[in-house]
């Protein structure tokens, strides 16, 4: 049992890593939301006849610090680097304005690189340093969807989303409740691949 832990401290030590060398925002805040939301099921879910009042502010001041960790490093990266900051505050606003010429159909999937060098703003020059540059996303996942399928694309996506996020949460209490030798590494997995889906 503990080796299996150890195996899992080393995993989760490297993803730290991986983390701090990428210099991406985004990972750092994948990783801290990742880290609340494992640390959130196992607690309820795993520790659910144990949990007390000591533990649950273990557990809070854990996930406090995780969180601390990663807004001070997304702070950091975007005080070194505010040219990344600035180029995606300009192309969610020019997602935006292109959101609001179809909102609720849309434009069609895959047309916003098509679309998009009509509406780039004058900044994205001055901050890539030349004209011709190129963007095929918009840097965020909601908004391109958004575009690209409309208002009713975007339910439908919301909805897969939270449908994934319940139906591992009822797979893992399922499995914790008829816990056998055989199924227990697919409570792990579950429990794994549900964090990182949020994440």
């Amino acid at each position: 049992m503990y080796k299996k832990k150890l195996y899992l401290a080393v995993l989760w030590f490297t993803i730290v890593i991986c983390s701090y060398y990428t210099m991406s925002k985004g990972t750092w805040l994948g990783f801290a939301l990742g880290v609340v939301v494992f640390t959130a099921l196992y607690a309820f879910v795993f520790l659910k006849n144990k949990i007390n009042k000591k533990l649950l502010t273990i557990l809070a001041v854990c996930m406090l610090i995780v969180s601390s960790l990663a807004v001070f490093a997304i702070y950091r990266k975007t005080r070194e680097r505010t040219d990344s900051a600035s180029f995606r505050v300009f192309t969610w606003l020019s997602t935006w304005e292109m959101i609001n010429t179809n909102p609720v159909l849309g434009t069609g999937t895959g047309t916003f690189y098509l679309t998009y060098p009509s509406w780039r703003r004058p900044q994205i020059f001055f901050i890539e340093g030349k004209h011709n540059t190129e963007s095929d996303h918009p840097e965020n996942e909601y908004l391109e969807v958004w575009y690209d399928e409309g208002i009713v694309g975007l339910t439908i996506f919301l909805v897969l989303v939270i449908y994934v996020l319940v139906l591992g949460y009822k797979n893992i209490l399922f499995l914790h409740t008829n816990k056998t030798p055989k199924n227990e590494p697919m409570l792990y997995l579950q429990l794994g691949v549900i964090s990182a889906f949020a994440a």
